[in-house]
């Protein structure tokens, strides 16, 4: 027996692998992908992996409604904000200019906070002392900022912090 929709909620967590499988998994189905996170190349990701349909957790609930009703039509289903982010990175690839880095804005307030030590040098030991949490949990965020930013190394996500962080005072602002 096979699900005609897979409903998958991604995260940081959740890898390609694991979309890929499900999707191999559930042929005759459509997996439809509901995420927080809104990085185009994130989305083209999922969509190359076999995704049938990308809805954003902040999207109202009738536009997972319509994803599933188009998939189980055998159509692909993108939501009007998805395919505002798509359009704006298209934009960008055409008009020449550099395609948008995904921002801090996607970061919760703690995970900025946390951000913002990284990008300083602190180690996760430090990062924990500071915010009297636990080195575990201090891993678990800079794991988290990670998937976020689309960073696959800690050398990755320094640079990007560092660059964010350090290149111009006007992006000191928390979002």
């Amino acid at each position: 027996m096979q699900p005609d929709i897979v409903i998958l909620e991604i995260s940081s967590a959740v890898s390609d692998d694991c979309i890929q499988e499900i999707c191999k998994v559930c042929q005759h189905g459509a997996v439809v992908i509901f995420s927080a996170d809104k990085n185009a190349e994130k989305i083209l990701q999922a969509i190359r992996l076999g995704a049938k349909g990308y809805v954003f957790k902040t999207d109202p609930l009738e536009e997972l409604q319509k994803a599933m009703q188009s998939c189980l039509q055998s159509k692909i289903y993108l939501s009007p904000a998805v395919l505002a982010i798509l359009a704006e990175t298209v934009g960008a690839l055409l008009s020449g200019t550099a395609v948008p880095e995904p921002s801090l804005s996607c970061l919760t307030k703690r995970e900025y906070e946390i951000a913002r030590f990284f990008s300083d040098g602190k180690n996760t030991a430090e990062v924990a002392e500071k915010l009297f949490i636990s080195p575990k949990t201090a891993r678990n965020h800079r794991n988290t900022i990670m998937g976020k930013l689309s960073c696959k190394h800690s050398d990755e996500l320094l640079v990007k912090l560092r660059d964010f962080f350090h290149r111009d005072l006007s992006n000191l602002k928390k979002p």
